[in-house]
């Protein structure tokens, strides 16, 4: 029973040191994973919130969305990662969006929009069937040799 309760208590010690990382370096932890697990994270520790929110970079994509249900989980996770009030005075420098799953309509234009707002430099669309408002070729930070675009439709009409 000691010896169970003894190797607990190194066990919470260990967690403990991983907190006492400088965000920076907890912040570099964070940007090598995935998107999504980054932000599963945080229930480790109020302060992993910000740090997720702080990422420079976001790649996310809807891969493994098949359904109703799992499109309103994935929209709850980009309204959080993206319109949180945490995140817009933050810099975004670069956003790879994957918008594989047929159940797409406008919801991009909010997230994209919010991430004009935090100074994108890098907008990269993985795309079947979205449309996209045309302010979103605006952006007062980013060169039009920024934007990539990979099987995306793109109308004529946005360009006059």
């Amino acid at each position: 029973m000691e010896n169970e309760n003894s190797k607990r208590k190194k066990m919470s010690a260990k967690v403990d040191t991983l907190n006492d990382f400088p965000d920076e370096i907890l912040t570099h932890i964070l940007s090598l994973l995935p998107c999504k697990d980054a932000f599963r994270f945080t229930v480790l520790s109020k302060r992993w919130i910000s740090l997720c929110h702080s990422l420079s970079s976001l790649e996310i994509d809807d891969k493994g969305v098949n359904n109703s249900k799992d499109w309103i989980y994935f929209r709850r996770f980009m309204d959080k990662v993206m319109l949180s009030p945490r995140a817009q005075s933050l810099t975004l420098k670069s956003l790879d969006l994957g918008c594989w799953s047929q159940l797409w309509e406008d919801e991009p234009d909010d997230w994209l929009e919010a991430a004009k707002r935090r100074g994108l430099e890098k907008l990269t669309l993985f795309s079947f069937n979205l449309r996209l408002a045309p302010s979103i070729f605006c952006c007062k930070n980013t060169p039009p040799s920024a934007f990539e675009e990979h099987k995306c439709r793109l109308y004529a009409s946005l360009f006059r």
